[in-house]
């Protein structure tokens, strides 16, 4: 089983058009991911050597869907994302309202949109379990305005049907760095 970790700093760039490069370190192994749109690499401890795979075409398909940077609303018609008002929900005590997303790779997501900041405060996907489909989910709180942006500095995620959520708490945003 895996155990959460706690306290483990790491570095997030992202780059517009899509592209990602995560970075940290544990127990004294640097482990990293990189994405450049279309094909991704990792690169971790494997028995004390480091080596470099490309992402399968599972990983590469996700990393694609993510649109970390921009999300999926933004200029969702020319990335190919179809959105349909699916209701509104309550999430954490206010009221939101349930899009439906289909991305271009097929999948379909849900994202719930805070009916009054109009902010992002949950989204959930589909992946697949040792026992078949489940149901994970992200929400997105504690905002603060970085620039001209109001950005989540808590994240909470996990399977939806658990209590245990891992919680993601930034203490730094830096944008268009040197």
């Amino acid at each position: 089983a895996n155990a959460p970790v706690q306290g483990m700093p790491f570095v997030l760039a992202l780059k517009r058009p899509n592209k990602t490069r995560f970075e940290i370190t544990v127990m004294n192994q640097k482990a990293v991911r990189m994405f450049d749109g279309r094909e991704g690499w990792k690169q971790g401890a494997n028995g004390g050597s480091a080596s470099m795979r490309p992402y399968t075409v599972d990983e590469a398909r996700s990393a694609s869907d993510e649109q970390v940077i921009d999300g999926p609303l933004i200029d969702h018609g020319a990335k190919g994302v179809g959105v349909t008002l699916d209701g509104v929900d309550q999430v954490d005590g206010h009221e939101a309202y349930r899009l439906a997303l289909k991305l271009p790779s097929g999948a379909v997501r849900h994202l719930w949109i805070d009916s009054r900041s109009f902010l992002d405060v949950k989204i959930d996907r589909e992946v697949r379990g040792p026992h078949g489909p489940v149901t994970v989910e992200a929400r997105y709180g504690d905002y603060r305005r970085v620039g001209e942006l109001q950005i989540p500095f808590r994240i909470e995620s996990g399977a939806a049907s658990s209590a245990h959520k891992d919680v993601l708490v930034i203490d730094k945003v830096t944008l268009n760095p040197p």
